[in-house]
């Protein structure tokens, strides 16, 4: 999946999305081809979160 290049000074939106499956299928972060570590800085699995939910990150469309 190829992402969009954003332009410099531009704004996006994500949207904490719980998962019943730890996946990054459909994650803003997902870049298909290797692990994503986005994982450090964002938590996305339960065992790294306090409120204990496996979350994926997706864009907002305005």
């Amino acid at each position: 999946m190829s992402k969009k290049e954003y332009k410099i000074g531009e704004r996006i939106v994500l949207d904490v999305v719980e998962n019943d499956t730890v996946t990054c299928t459909g994650c803003f972060f997902d870049n298909g081809k290797s692990a994503c570590q986005m994982w450090k800085k964002y938590p996305c699995v339960k065992t790294r979160r306090k409120d204990r939910k496996n979350v994926i990150y997706k864009e907002v469309k305005e």
